[in-house]
């Protein structure tokens, strides 16, 4: 009787310990892959640093995961389609916060110039196709065109404005010679720019930039000009300069 009793004990002490690991990996596979623990019930959309995605239909595929598990969601097809869709995407990268929140982080291309409207506190980003890649009322830190005719922009629209898309590239050619440029203003076809010291210079579009500029080197070197508060015309043959 004790040697049964012995046998039964040894041959329970040796199955249990298995059969609970068994039980205990089961368990686990069902938590993590089939109960409804894991499940996605949030998703948010992260866009260079910030809270938000501008691209509507992004933040629409997203929840569309709502509901899978968020460990066996198929991440790379939507990255793919993302990617093959908006070409201002630089980088994106999905983060998973258990137990539910997936969170797409997104970084679009480089940009390049800005574009706004007067009186507008809206900034248009550009890359450098002259593509929106975002509007936002933030510095940019790059440099601004002030465009004075109403214009429509969505993200992802591609500028082929010729006449616009003129005025953007003598922008990023004005910001190579003048460090520190913010701003370049349209106003009546020249292109203005304010100076420190309150100098207001008019360059034209109609001659090459670079032989504006050599001008105004010229006159902003001669120390018997009195500039401050001036306004420097860079549009005709001989530069002209009036009080304002």
């Amino acid at each position: 009787m004790n040697l049964a009793t012995s046998k039964y004990f040894v041959a329970t002490k040796e199955l249990v310990p298995p059969l609970l690991t068994i039980i205990a990996s089961i368990s686990c596979i069902y938590l993590l892959f089939f109960s409804t623990y894991f499940q996605i019930t949030d998703t948010r959309c992260r866009q260079d640093d910030e809270d938000t995605c501008q691209n509507n239909h992004i933040s629409s595929q997203l929840n569309t995961l709502i509901g899978q598990n968020i460990f066996l969601v198929n991440t790379n097809s939507l990255e793919n389609t993302i990617l093959n869709a908006d070409p201002t995407i630089r980088t994106l990268s999905f983060k998973r916060n258990l137990p539910g929140n997936l969170t797409l982080e997104m970084y679009t291309v480089y940009p390049l110039v800005a574009l706004t409207l007067p009186q507008s506190e809206t900034l248009f980003v550009l890359d450098s196709n002259f593509r929106v890649i975002k509007s936002t009322s933030k510095n940019p830190n790059i440099p601004v065109f002030v465009y004075d005719q109403n214009i429509s922009l969505r993200q992802g629209q591609l500028i082929e404005d010729p006449l616009l898309t003129n005025y953007l590239k003598k922008t990023l050619e004005l910001a190579e010679y003048i460090p520190g440029l913010s701003k370049v203003t349209l106003i009546n076809y020249a292109l203005k720019v304010e100076l420190p010291n309150r100098v207001i210079v008019l360059f034209t579009t109609e001659k090459p930039i670079l032989e504006q500029y050599n001008a105004l080197q010229v006159i902003t070197q001669n120390a018997t000009i009195p500039l401050q508060g001036t306004e420097i015309d860079l549009r005709y043959k001989q530069p002209i300069i009036r009080e304002r």
